[in-house]
Parts: C-alpha cells; structure tokens; sequence
C-alpha cells in the first residue's frame, strides 16, 4: 500500500572547455594555453600538476552541405597539464595559503609552440592574412588531436 524512492546525484566538477579555447602564446616562452571554465564545485588544487586528457561533445559542420553533427570524443592520452607554480616563487602559500583563481591559475597547457611555426603565424599575420575563424578561436594542434581522435578534418 505505498512505495518507496530512492534518489541520487552524482557531480563531477572539472574544467569545462570554453567555446572558444585558444587563450593565446605566451610571447616569452611559446606556451600555448586552453581556456577552461568551471563546472561545479571542485577542490581546484587538486586539479595541478595532472595530466589530462579531453572527452566531451564536439559539434561538427560540413563545408559543403553545412549539415550539423554532434558527436562524442574521448581523448584518453594526456594532452593537457595544469602547472604549479615552483613553491619557491609562491613564498605566501605558507602564511596566505593558496587561493585558486579559476582564470589565472587553471588555463591547461597545451604544449609549446615550435618556433619555426611562430615565425611563419608572424609572417602571415605582416600579410594581413585574415585568420579562418578557426585558428582565430583555437589552437591548430589542439584541432588536429580532436580531428585525428574523430576521424575527421581538423576544419570541420
């Protein structure tokens, strides 16, 4: 004469890529970085000095026919890292502790740009070569590791 319900949530926080992930290259060191957001409440100082990989939705276009697909990627090899500053250029950890700022502090590296590829990008940019909205919104190996994990062009 009644039943029972059981309910339940699981939550994953993790750094969510942002629509448009290419943050830039350090002009110093050649970094290149991905954008991330937060999704959820997460203990972010875990999240350092950790390989990682990507798995998410993409959502692909067809130059030609301009038909949408969504579809389901797994990276599972790390192609990102999170760094930690060395602790001795961070001397208020002891006193202050450390305090996550989501936007300074989590933008994964990605890798370094080669520097024969930086001359050629600075090159075609003395061109006044507009950037494909593609390369103007992310990093090209960023693109080609989720075209080669989808089996697609890295310009779809």
């Amino acid at each position: 004469n009644g039943f029972v319900m059981i309910g339940a949530h699981t939550d994953s926080p993790c750094p969510k890529l942002k629509p448009k992930t290419k943050v830039g290259i350090h002009p110093q060191t050649d970094a290149m970085q991905v954008a991330v957001q937060p999704y959820g409440g997460g203990l972010w100082h875990t999240w350092f000095d950790r390989d990682l990989g990507v798995a998410g939705r993409v959502v692909l276009r067809d130059e030609k026919s301009g038909k949408v697909e969504h579809r389901l990627v797994k990276i599972g090899e790390p192609i990102l890292r999170v760094p930690n500053l060395a602790i001795h250029l961070n001397r208020d950890i002891y006193t202050e502790g450390f305090k996550v700022n989501f936007q300074t502090h989590m933008a994964p590296l990605l890798g370094m740009k080669q520097k024969n590829e930086k001359k050629e990008e600075d090159e075609a940019t003395i061109d006044a070569t507009p950037p494909t909205p593609t390369n103007h919104n992310h990093h090209s190996e960023f693109l080609e590791k989720l075209a080669k994990a989808l089996n697609c062009d890295p310009s779809s």
